[in-house]
């Protein structure tokens, strides 16, 4: 999807999973893991933070660069996951630091065994319908145009009087 934020914005995106099968065993997701890759001169980010599902239920890694951000997790001390529509895998905050345009690519990332798949052990790695990508779109401030015309006014007007004197 599509958004926009004004320059020193933040937002919240959520990334959430649709159409997780709940697998032969009918316990669902056992892990996941993602990078979201972005236009870093336009956007900043904060670490990954996990959903309340994957919350103390094992084990948990987020990485950051200065272009990118990924998290994995799984359920590792737990029996059964989540599965179906609208499941929070993670949060991250951007931040908005510069005027136009940043694609944000959230692909798969497998840090280790159990990333991406159910608990009966199917492997979800590339599924087209678990991950969709955006874009945010950065536009100035509508106070920074406010200003930039009232002086531009000004301008003109301290310019016509001036001439007219002379």
């Amino acid at each position: 999807t599509a958004g926009q934020a004004g320059v020193g914005d933040s937002v919240t995106l959520s990334i959430v999973a649709n159409e997780i099968p709940a697998g032969m065993d009918s316990a669902g997701l056992f892990g996941f893991g993602f990078d979201l890759t972005f236009d870093d001169s336009i956007v900043s980010t904060s670490p990954a933070s996990a959903g309340p599902l994957w919350d103390g239920t094992g084990f948990a890694n987020s990485s950051s660069t200065t272009s990118s951000v990924g998290l994995s997790a799984n359920r590792f001390f737990e029996f059964d996951g989540p599965s179906g529509d609208e499941v929070l895998l993670a949060t991250i905050q951007l931040t908005a630091i510069a005027v136009g345009v940043s694609t944000l690519n959230l692909t798969w990332f497998t840090g280790g065994p159990g990333d991406n798949a159910l608990f009966d052990g199917t492997a979800l790695d590339g599924s087209s319908s678990f991950f969709a990508g955006g874009s945010l779109t950065v536009i100035p401030e509508p106070s920074t145009g406010l200003l930039t015309g009232l002086g531009l006014l000004w301008l003109s007007k301290f310019g016509r009087s001036r001439h007219s004197v002379a």
